[in-house]
This record gives structure tokens, sequence and C-alpha cells, in this order.
């Protein structure tokens, strides 16, 4: 992506506290930080039913 030297990025995602980077040279690396309290604002629903051995990882029990 292209921007203006100096302009600062923002990156964020659900579980990962927002970074503010300035892009200040050719290639930036950007590192998210979790933040394990932002975590109960995710709502997960599952439907339907799916039998042990269907699925494509081992359960321990």
């Amino acid at each position: 992506m292209r921007v203006q030297p100096g302009a600062v990025l923002v990156f964020s995602g659900v579980g990962y506290k927002t970074a503010e980077v300035k892009a200040d040279q050719a290639t930036l690396t950007v590192h998210l930080d979790p933040a394990a309290q932002n975590l109960d604002e995710v709502v997960v629903i599952g439907y339907g039913g799916v039998k042990k051995r269907m699925l494509p990882v081992r359960l321990p029990y």
C-alpha cells in the first residue's frame, strides 16, 4: 500500500491492542499485543452437530 511519508497507520484486530505506526520507512513490521480483556466482546454461535470422528482435530475426551 502506498501512503504519504509520516502518515500514521492504525492496525487493529479482535483480541489485540490497537497499534499506531508512523510510516517513516519503505517497509514496516507491525506486532499486535494480545488484549485478553477485549475477548469478552466476541460472540460465537454454532448450529448443528458433528460426530467426533468427523472433526479435523483430535479431542482429548
